[in-house]
Parts: C-alpha cells; sequence; structure tokens
C-alpha cells in the first residue's frame, strides 16, 4: 500500500523556534486555507508555507534520499553498465495527470516510471525552493 506523506517549509516551528525549516508528516488545511504538517513521531502540528508543500513520490534516489514534488533531480541513464553521457536529464518534480513526472527546463514533461522502466539513476540534487538556479545549469 502507497503511503501518503507531505512536507512543506515551516512558517514557526514550535520545538526548534525556527522559520523555513522542512517539516515532514501529514497534511491538514484548515477552514481559513492555512496549511499544517504533523510530524508523526512527535504529533507535534506546524503551519506550513502552502506554496512549498509537496507530496511524497514513494521513490528513493540512488542515495536513499526521499523524492518529493518541487524536489529537482538528476537522472542518468545506464546501458549495460555504462553510464550514457549525452542521456542526462535534469528537472523538478510536479503531479501532473494522475502521476509524478520530471518537468524540464526545455518544457516538456515526463513520467517518472518512463525514466526507472528504461534504467536511469534517479539523484535528487535540490529543490525549487532553495535551488532553482539548478534548474539552469546543464
Amino acid at each position: 500500500m502507497r503511503e501518503y506523506r507531505f512536507r512543506g517549509k515551516s512558517r514557526y516551528n514550535e520545538k526548534s523556534h525556527k522559520i523555513d525549516e522542512w517539516i515532514y508528516g501529514d497534511l491538514r488545511q484548515d477552514n481559513g486555507r492555512r496549511a499544517f504538517i504533523c510530524e508523526r513521531k512527535t504529533l507535534l502540528e506546524t503551519q506550513v508555507q502552502a506554496e512549498t508543500i509537496g507530496q511524497y513520490t514513494g521513490l528513493k534516489d540512488k542515495n536513499k534520499k526521499e523524492i518529493y514534488e518541487g524536489d529537482i533531480v538528476k537522472c542518468k541513464q545506464y546501458i549495460g553498465g555504462n553510464f550514457i553521457e549525452y542521456c542526462i536529464e535534469k528537472g523538478f518534480v510536479e503531479f501532473k495527470n494522475g502521476e509524478f513526472g520530471l518537468h524540464r527546463k526545455q518544457g516538456y514533461y515526463q513520467s517518472l516510471n518512463k525514466f526507472i522502466e528504461y534504467d536511469y539513476e534517479l539523484e535528487k540534487i535540490g529543490n525549487i525552493y532553495e535551488n532553482k538556479n539548478l534548474l539552469e545549469k546543464g
């Protein structure tokens, strides 16, 4: 069964007293459209910046890092155990047409499942909230 989990940047974290800290857990929105994430271990609920909310894709990269919406991912293809230099794709993860995919600088979108199916290695290199400049670099 798929695990649903979210992350978002805190408006204010009561535990650490910091702003802009990543909070992971269950998402809730109130009638005022404020967004909160409840951490599963502590059950502490923190208000988060709605524009930074991203859902966990269910995938991990080559370094076992969880991949969320808004993450910038580099995909390298390996054929016969060899890395193919011209087959590097980079973009940010978004949910579109009922699935998670990679939105690339060139403006086109590809399902993350296609990269897995065609033996690409995924590497999370940042996110669009803190590292948008990574999308500009080759």
